[in-house]
């Protein structure tokens, strides 16, 4: 159908990328840890904000989600 309206997806596109992305899964990590950016975050000195430490389930639980996703290939041209 002209246009890409329809209902059927273009072959070789994923149905489901924000799945593959795990979007939902990140609500559900912050939910999980009780997360409050009021104590779990704090601003280090050269300004650049980072998990304050008490929370290790937090930080296992988001590194283990950014080193699951599935962002594709990145192509940088000069």
């Amino acid at each position: 159908m002209p246009g890409g309206v329809g209902g059927a997806a273009p072959r070789g596109v994923p149905l489901s990328r924000s799945s593959a992305r795990r979007y939902c899964t990140r609500e559900q990590i912050l939910i999980r840890n009780h997360y409050d950016p009021n104590v779990d975050i704090v601003r280090r000195r050269d300004g650049l904000i980072e998990l304050a430490g008490k929370k290790p389930r937090l930080r296992d639980d988001t590194r283990a989600y950014f080193a699951e996703r599935n962002e594709g290939t990145v192509d940088f041209y000069p």
